[in-house]
């Protein structure tokens, strides 16, 4: 004969230690760069609790660390839905639709990460990068209307990079298409892009 269940309490208990258990095998693997693993553990976390919004906002960060944009987005937009008066979940919202390239809506998202926490420094930043890109994609245009490699060997900030291969494609890549979403994954790809 099998043993009875165990109380309704008990085993809602047991399955939040669970939970935490997997959230902070997540961390140590997210604090390791070993993101497969952390995005592993944070799933184990949310099918044991899947109303907990810091274990969707975990797998966001360990999605975007991955590069998985798309799903960072989504898990952050999750964390937004079960709390959304929390500020770090809009401001992971916001970065991951940054690196898509939803200028809009990625401003939108750290605006109202901003309503409920004034000194988020996720959303404070993301807001400053925007602003940041916006200023810098009408430059850009204006600095890929002509000669641009000649314009940046004759500036002593980037003279040093032009004969790097990754850096000329980036600027290639940038010429082909000036405008602020291009020059935005740009700047996140190669830092010297912002000089």
């Amino acid at each position: 004969k099998a043993p009875p269940a165990p109380p309704a309490e008990q085993h809602s208990a047991s399955a939040n230690e669970t939970a935490v258990q997997h959230k902070s095998d997540g961390n140590d693997a997210l604090k390791a760069k070993r993101y497969d693993d952390a995005i592993a553990a944070y799933t184990r976390a949310i099918e044991a609790d899947g109303n907990d919004a810091a274990f969707w906002s975990n797998r966001s960060a360990a999605h975007y660390s991955a590069g998985h944009f798309e799903e960072a987005a989504a898990d952050a937009k999750h964390c937004t839905q079960l709390r959304p008066t929390w500020a770090k979940g809009w401001g992971r919202l916001g970065q991951a639709l940054t690196n898509l390239r939803r200028m809009q809506e990625a401003e939108n998202a750290f605006v109202t990460g901003l309503k409920y926490e004034e000194t988020n420094s996720a959303c404070i930043t993301g807001l400053n990068e925007l602003s940041q890109v916006k200023r810098s994609g009408m430059a850009v245009m204006q600095a890929f209307a002509g000669d641009y490699w000649a314009t940046l060997r004759a500036d002593a900030r980037t003279a040093a990079f032009c004969d790097d291969d990754k850096f000329k494609a980036t600027i290639d890549g940038v010429a082909a298409a000036p405008d602020t979403a291009t020059l935005t994954a740009a700047m996140q790809s190669d830092e010297r892009v912002a000089q």
